[in-house]
């Protein structure tokens, strides 16, 4: 990853790795360090108060942290996130999901997923939750090492990462994070995700996960039925 990264930056002329401005990289880790952790917060207080927002609300939160500056999502965030906080927790029981697709084209579909009983805590999407997972500590002298150390660990795409590293690195935790279902939307997926479904569904099953594989069509009617014989 160390030497892609260099041939990039020297194709562009841009001196490779070893001419980053290591104060200036500091100074934007500790920036996107704040943005992700606000992020992450309101993902988790939302999980525990499924009703304060949306998937189409929690979507447009992840695109505005992802394409505009910090400083201006960041003070919108920590007000939302602090009102979020202040609101009671509902009581609700939903079954805790995960729901696997290619990108999010439609956050109505993960509405409709919700209201049939579930709420979904995390995903395996392009462009999801997960992005906005890592933090890193800027005052390591060796900042850059440790961002492409961390980056390795990632499950990444199916169409680059095998099967077999991706249940590893995230598959084996599923359990783990209390999720108890995982929404394959088969039509919803490229060929490199739904080829791995099968397996990825006798993986879940093994580990006590349910898996269920639906249709951007069918999905809001196959959960609630799920939930319905789950009791």
């Amino acid at each position: 990853l160390r030497e892609a990264v260099d041939g990039l930056l020297r194709a562009a002329g841009r001196g490779g790795i070893d001419c980053v401005d290591q104060t200036r990289l500091r100074e934007c880790t500790i920036r996107y360090n704040a943005l992700r952790r606000l992020v992450r917060g309101v993902a988790g207080v939302r999980r525990a108060k499924p009703a304060s927002l949306s998937c189409q609300d929690l979507a447009v939160i992840h695109e505005a942290a992802m394409v505009l500056p910090p400083d201006t999502v960041e003070p919108y965030l920590a007000d939302l996130l602090d009102a979020m906080n202040r609101e009671p927790e509902s009581g609700e029981v939903r079954v805790p999901a995960l729901v696997y697709q290619s990108f999010i084209n439609d956050s109505i579909l993960w509405d409709g997923i919700e209201e049939a009983g579930c709420v979904i805590v995390e995903d395996d999407s392009c462009g999801g939750r997960r992005q906005f997972e890592m933090s890193y500590s800027a005052d390591n002298p060796r900042l850059l090492e440790e961002i492409f150390d961390a980056y390795s660990y990632r499950p990444l795409c199916p169409s680059v990462r095998p099967l077999g590293e991706r249940v590893e690195l995230f598959y084996r935790m599923v359990k783990s994070q209390g999720i108890e279902l995982v929404v394959f939307v088969e039509d919803q997926c490229c060929p490199a995700r739904k080829r791995d479904i099968g397996i990825l569904r006798d993986v879940l099953m093994r580990s006590g996960v349910d898996p269920i594989v639906v249709t951007a069509e069918n999905a809001a009617a196959e959960v609630r039925e799920y939930v319905r014989r789950c009791g």
